[in-house]
C-alpha cells in the first residue's frame, strides 16, 4: 500500500474537525442527549468519546503504543456543549501539535495493535473514526428530525 502524503492526510484531519464542530453547533438541545437505541450512546457522550479517542492518538504519538484503556483519563469534563466544544478544539490542537513533533522523522512507526504504523496510516485511521461517527449522528439527526450542518449538505449531501 502506498505511503499517503502527511500535508494532504493533516489537511483532511482538519476538514473532519471542522465538521465535527459544525455538528456540535447544530444539534439542537432537546436532542443533546439523544439516541437512536439503547447500544448507541447519547450524542453528548459520542462527542465525550471523540475527545477521549483524539488523546488517545495524541498520547500514543508519544509513548508509541495506542492504549484505549486510558480513554476516559483524557476527559474528566462535563457533558454540555460548552464544555466539550473548548474540549474538541484544545484536542484537535494538541494531536496536530504532536504529529507536526514526529513529522520530521519519516521511518517513526506506532504499535498499533502489534502491527508498525506510520504517522501518516496512522492519522488515516484517526480520520476515519472521526468520519465513522459523522456517518452515525447524521442517522442521528434523522431519526430525531435535525438538520445536520450545511457544511455536510455541501460536502456529502447528508
Amino acid at each position: 500500500m502506498a505511503e499517503p502524503a502527511l500535508d494532504g492526510v493533516i489537511a483532511q484531519w482538519s476538514h473532519a474537525h471542522e465538521m465535527t464542530l459544525a455538528y456540535l453547533d447544530v444539534v439542537p438541545d432537546e436532542h443533546w442527549l439523544f439516541t437512536p437505541h439503547a447500544r448507541f450512546a447519547p450524542l453528548a457522550k459520542q462527542m465525550r468519546h471523540v475527545v477521549g479517542v483524539r488523546g488517545v492518538y495524541t498520547e500514543a504519538l508519544t509513548t508509541g503504543r495506542v492504549d484505549f484503556s486510558r480513554k476516559h483519563a483524557h476527559y474528566t469534563g462535563l457533558l454540555e456543549r460548552v464544555a466539550l466544544r473548548p474540549a474538541l478544539e484544545a484536542g484537535h490542537a494538541a494531536l496536530l501539535a504532536t504529529v507536526a513533533e514526529r513529522a520530521h522523522d519519516p521511518s517513526w512507526r506506532l504499535d498499533l495493535f502489534g502491527m508498525p504504523t506510520s504517522l501518516p496510516h496512522l492519522m488515516a485511521k484517526v480520520i476515519q473514526h472521526e468520519a465513522i461517527h459523522h456517518g452515525e449522528w447524521s442517522v442521528y439527526a434523522s431519526m430525531a428530525g435535525f438538520e445536520t450542518p450545511r457544511l455536510w449538505k455541501a460536502n456529502w449531501g447528508l
